[in-house]
């Protein structure tokens, strides 16, 4: 920190850099291979000179779904209500929603080859409805694989569509919300973008 409580970006991203090595270190000991589900950093001390952060995190071995749509994947749109037709019962808690918002989030690639990212400038859109791209029906309807392809390209059409000068796509949050008593819709609750930097190592 320079005195003024200010933290120089380079200064930043190194430290970005170190605290996710370590974190890598952690998951793979014992030879174990973990996933990090969830991190929560937050400063203890801070000085004009330095700050203290503290990390709790969560970590385990999921089986992690495809990054495709495959052909068993038939699912309820809504409510959680998992596969319907053939896998009717399946995946309780999931629906076509939480599906395409997988595919979205965790399977999307920064191109970076060190696996190390970070954004600046990152501005966050808020609920964004494009019924002309985006399903809609009712909460009883199965959607199919190609139903589901057809979704998930209109999802990618309306980041694209959405997307500021200048900056890149970084996340979204992707559900579903209804329009009357009987008609639902896919949409983004919210979408992120920046300009992604990638941390050679």
């Amino acid at each position: 920190m320079n005195g003024n409580y200010i933290v120089n970006g380079d200064d930043l991203a190194i430290a970005y850099a170190n605290l996710l090595n370590f974190t890598n270190v952690q998951l793979t000991m014992g030879g174990e291979n973990k996933t990090l589900l969830v991190a929560d950093v937050s400063f203890k001390n801070v000085s004009s000179q330095s700050a203290t952060m503290k990390m709790t995190t969560s970590a385990a071995t999921p089986s992690n779904p495809s990054c495709e749509i495959e052909n068993d994947d038939y699912w309820y749109p809504v409510m959680g209500d998992g596969k319907c037709g053939a896998y009717g019962g399946q995946n309780s808690g999931d629906d076509a929603s939480t599906r395409i918002n997988y595919l979205l989030n965790d399977c999307y690639d920064y191109d970076c080859e060190s696996g190390i990212v970070f954004f600046l400038n990152v501005v966050t859109k808020y609920e964004i409805f494009d019924e002309d791209h985006l399903w809609t029906g009712q909460f009883s309807d199965c959607l199919s694989p190609s139903i589901m392809h057809d979704d998930l390209d209109g999802a990618w059409y309306v980041i694209n569509d959405n997307a500021p000068p200048n900056k890149d796509y970084i996340s979204c949050s992707f559900s579903w919300d209804v329009i009357t008593g009987v008609q639902y819709v896919h949409y983004f609750p919210n979408i992120k973008y920046g300009i992604i930097r990638c941390i050679e190592q």
